[in-house]
């Protein structure tokens, strides 16, 4: 049997004659070679995405004991995250007024400037579309700094705040970027950038985790995926709220939920969902 080098090598070496021997043009010869390219670009997305299937079976199929060894190498490397202030107020309001929002804030106001700089050099278009990007950019750090999620909360919750907040500063917190839970022995507390939920644990009918797998698709083609975590809580009155953490957080988080005694959950019970998507799916409630 041949090996793919010669096979590759003969196939290259007839074309190379039959162009020189018939003296074929540019366009005839980028007429004669697009859809090999094209065939072969559609080849190597399907093999690279029949691979990324493997890969993510081999995943779900992990043993028992290899997920509780690399769930105990993670807890011996990480603890729970600590509070950034003395309250539940005053820990959100530094989440919430996090780097990223200064950045957004600087950001628009440099664009801006940069727009009524350059006004007269620049068409109408770029006008309106830096000007709007400036205004995007604004608002999204005004909400931060604002820290309109916590208001919302905060008034959401006027008639148990003090039983909340005392929870709060007794909890486990798990913290994943600009996502995290807290865990206390009354109320579990879901928050990102965009909203801020508490549960009393007593109204939770089920929790569990997710592996959501997204796959990205350009015009049919594979061009990527990314594996979301999730721990996710059902309540009594048909409520849903899930937080995006990583591998491991969402399994810690779930054992944290069953050591309040309150639920009788398996840690393993994990929901698998395929996407194929060109969105970022990060938090619901």
């Amino acid at each position: 049997m041949k090996k793919r080098s010669d096979v590759f090598f003969e196939w290259f070496l007839c074309i190379f004659i039959f162009i020189v021997g018939f003296n074929i043009t540019h366009k005839m010869l980028i007429s004669l070679a697009a859809p090999f390219i094209l065939a072969i670009i559609f080849i190597g997305s399907y093999i690279i995405e029949i691979k990324a299937d493997k890969k993510a079976d081999k995943l779900a199929n992990m043993s028992i004991t290899e997920q509780s060894e690399a769930l105990l190498t993670y807890k011996l490397q990480h603890d729970f995250a600590k509070l950034k202030g003395d309250s539940l107020i005053s820990d959100q309001k530094r989440r919430l007024r996090s780097p990223i929002v200064f950045v957004f804030l600087f950001s628009s106001i440099a664009l801006l400037l940069i727009v009524l700089a350059f006004i007269r050099k620049i068409s109408l278009f770029a006008t309106i579309c830096g000007i709007f990007l400036a205004i995007l950019s604004f608002v999204f750090s005004l909400r931060g700094l604002l820290t309109i999620p916590l208001k919302k909360y905060i008034i959401l919750h006027k008639n148990d705040f003090d039983d909340v907040n005392n929870d709060y500063l007794n909890g486990n917190m798990i913290v994943y970027g600009e996502h995290g839970i807290n865990i206390g022995s009354k109320y579990i507390t879901m928050f990102n950038s965009a909203k801020i939920n508490s549960v009393r644990i007593n109204d939770i009918t089920n929790a569990y985790c997710i592996q959501r797998r997204v796959k990205h698709k350009t015009n049919g083609l594979y061009v990527g995926e990314k594996l979301y975590h999730y721990i996710a809580v059902n309540t009594a009155s048909g409520e849903h709220y899930e937080v995006n953490l990583n591998e491991y957080q969402a399994q810690i988080a779930l054992e944290e939920i069953e050591r309040t005694g309150a639920l009788d959950i398996k840690s393993e019970r994990i929901a698998n969902v395929l996407e194929t998507d060109t969105s970022n799916n990060i938090f619901t409630p």
